[in-house]
């Protein structure tokens, strides 16, 4: 594709890892958690990136 796209580099695995972690926490504990996690990324930038319009 051109251009290349700009993206966000997510780590799957590690957000699985952790996906699974409460779920087996609340199953365990019989009991809803609601939590607001942040697992970092990276942004990938490329050529589909301009400057911001004036």
């Amino acid at each position: 594709m051109t251009p290349k796209l700009t993206t966000v580099r997510q780590d799957t695995e590690t957000i699985g890892q952790h996906a699974a972690s409460v779920l087996i926490e609340q199953i365990v504990d019989k009991q809803r958690i609601t939590t607001q996690d942040v697992i970092p990324v990276e942004l990938i930038v490329r050529h589909s990136t301009g400057p911001a319009p004036e």
